[in-house]
């Protein structure tokens, strides 16, 4: 079996308004699909896989985020699952070898097979939110409001 590559994406409203996203008001303004590409961008590590049939060798493992992918026989990526007390998943995305969404990291071209868009736990945010305008408190509102939906939508599936 290839390996995967796999991306996960927090589309959390605060991602969006940290202050190292230096163009976070834009965003609040800005069309659902530019609101789509803020977030910040993970890489799991301390995979193990196991398949179908198999026993669980380490029983004491401290798994934080479980992801379950179901394969087909060909290797696509037929549905998602995320088991986590910090993370929702919202949806995700198979690019197989679609080049277009090739990526490069520190000068390596790296061919992302998999991409999770999830929503970490919400957060307090009147420090972040103080300065802002009532139209852009809307605006994360609205935000907030269009992930929660997906999440409904998705536990409703």
């Amino acid at each position: 079996m290839d390996p995967i590559t796999l991306c996960v994406n927090d589309k959390n409203v605060c991602q969006a308004l940290s202050p190292q996203n230096q163009s976070w008001k834009d965003s609040l303004s800005e069309s659902p699909t530019y609101r789509q590409s803020i977030g910040k961008s993970m890489f799991p590590t301390n995979i193990k896989y196991i398949f179908d049939g198999e026993e669980i060798c380490n029983k004491e493992d401290d798994a934080e985020n479980v992801i379950i992918l179901e394969m087909s026989e060909g290797g696509q990526v037929e549905s998602v699952e995320m088991i986590s007390d910090d993370f929702e998943l919202l949806r995700f995305k198979n690019n197989g070898e679609n080049p277009l969404l090739d990526t490069t990291v520190q000068g390596n071209k790296l061919n992302i097979d998999l991409e999770l868009d999830v929503v970490s736990k919400f957060r307090e945010l009147s420090e972040i939110t103080a300065d802002l305008s009532l139209e852009e408190l809307v605006n994360v509102y609205k935000i907030q409001n269009e992930q929660l939906r997906s999440i409904y939508n998705s536990i409703m599936k």
